[in-house]
């Protein structure tokens, strides 16, 4: 009954192969063009890369909603494709959340690139709001932009926040919330104290890894209903009503004592116009990577830091770089910020 095997990008670990069932996709495909309402002849583009698997929604999707497909083949349409955006008048745009900060550096909204956009769907990385803000800003006057989350084990994405212009957000929240569930879907949880780890039960969890005995697929689970259940090791928190991601439980900093998130200090900066800015620990000390362009300077930076953050987490030192490394899936390459950090640069322990 296996339809596909997919591996994961392997951000949280080594990659595993997923086996997608054929009622894990129709249930997939069923839910999500229910919640999009994709409009008539519409242009579909294809930009995650087809190992990834947020290229399935957008290969079934087009096909099941009766769409044209238009894949980005080029690295430089890729890094920047508020061209081809124009160009074919796309409809629906799929991608990773931090392909609308390539947008935002070369002013494609301002340039009138994006207007075109009816549908928009973000998933894969933390979603800023200061990214939707920018989309709901400059795309069509009726766009929808979605805040889509899920792991590859449940299909793609199981859980969807939409947002369209006039949309209320949380001042107090960087992110936009991961949204509501779809038909057929629970979000159970594992307390962490004021936050809790997100455990679905979907009709969209697969049968577990490809070459791995049953009994050992962890996160894989069955209840007693017969539901099959799968533990996402993300931690969420809920604020008025509304869901937020919270980071994962293995990715999270401690420094002096204290627990934090690297995406505090990168949605603070996000939310006062600082684009292209990452932040990674190396020897026990908060490194920011930040965009050569900026024009910020960095005492700027760090004042603006010290304001809002406690003492550990602010950076001790500043990295200008011309771009970010990415990996094959089009996210922010993190492991290789890490490694480009202790390799050229001496970080002064704290005492």
């Amino acid at each position: 009954d296996c339809a596909y095997v997919i591996y994961t990008s392997g951000t949280s670990g080594q990659p595993k192969g997923v086996q997608v069932t054929y009622g894990n996709l129709e249930w997939f495909l069923a839910g999500v063009l229910d919640r999009l309402e994709v409009p008539d002849a519409v242009r579909w583009s294809n930009h995650p890369n087809l190992a990834f698997d947020l290229s399935i929604l957008d290969l079934f999707g087009a096909i099941a909603s009766g769409s044209t497909l238009v894949p980005l083949t080029s690295p430089l349409d890729r890094a920047f494709p508020g061209r081809v955006i124009s160009e074919f008048q796309l409809g629906v745009w799929h991608s990773v959340p931090s392909v609308v900060e390539s947008l935002q550096r070369v002013r494609a909204g301002e340039a009138g690139m994006l207007k075109s956009l009816e549908r928009v769907i973000l998933c894969g990385e933390p979603c800023r709001r200061s990214w939707v803000e920018y989309l709901l800003e400059h795309c069509s006057p009726s766009v929808r932009v979605y805040n889509a989350y899920g792991p590859t084990e449940t299909t793609v994405f199981c859980v969807m926040e939409e947002m369209r212009r006039g949309y209320a957000f949380n001042a107090a929240e960087f992110d936009a919330p991961l949204g509501s569930p779809f038909k057929g879907v629970s979000l159970l949880s594992a307390e962490h104290n004021a936050e809790f780890e997100l455990v679905i039960a979907s009709p969209g969890v697969g049968i577990g890894y490809v070459n791995v005995p049953e009994g050992e697929n962890s996160g894989y689970s069955v209840d007693s209903a017969g539901s099959r259940l799968y533990r996402t090791g993300d931690l969420a928190q809920e604020i008025a009503g509304k869901l937020y991601y919270r980071g994962r439980i293995d990715n999270q900093v401690k420094l002096r004592g204290y627990r934090f998130e690297l995406s505090e200090i990168e949605g603070l900066l996000a939310s006062v116009g600082v684009l292209g800015a990452y932040a990674v620990v190396v020897r026990n000390s908060v490194i920011l990577f930040l965009d050569a362009d900026c024009e910020w300077s960095d005492e700027r930076i760090l004042v603006n830091l010290s304001e809002h953050l406690p003492s550990y987490a602010i950076p001790k030192r500043i990295i200008r770089v011309d771009g970010f490394p990415h990996n094959v899936n089009d996210k922010i390459d993190r492991r290789e910020l890490t490694r480009q950090a202790e390799k050229h640069y001496e970080v002064r322990e704290y005492p």
